[in-house]
């Protein structure tokens, strides 16, 4: 999870460095400003996923034993 995190916070910070890079240029690397973008969109989707996704109470590997009647 943590992992995912710093990979999302990366994401923003390329992204959004790319497009302040780009704004003076104008037209010429505007496939830049758009791929900029795109990071940028993509880190901040995210991390509001991250925060949006509940915890489990239940850990998913733990083997449960049921009783047999």
């Amino acid at each position: 999870m943590r992992l995912k995190r710093v990979f999302y916070y990366i994401f923003i910070l390329f992204g959004a460095a790319i497009v302040i890079y780009t704004q003076n240029d104008g037209n010429e690397h505007l496939y830049l400003l758009i791929i900029g973008f795109c990071l940028l969109m993509a880190g901040l989707f995210g991390v509001y996923s991250l925060i949006k996704t509940p915890k489990p109470d239940i850990d998913p590997f733990a083997v449960q034993n049921e009783e047999e009647e």
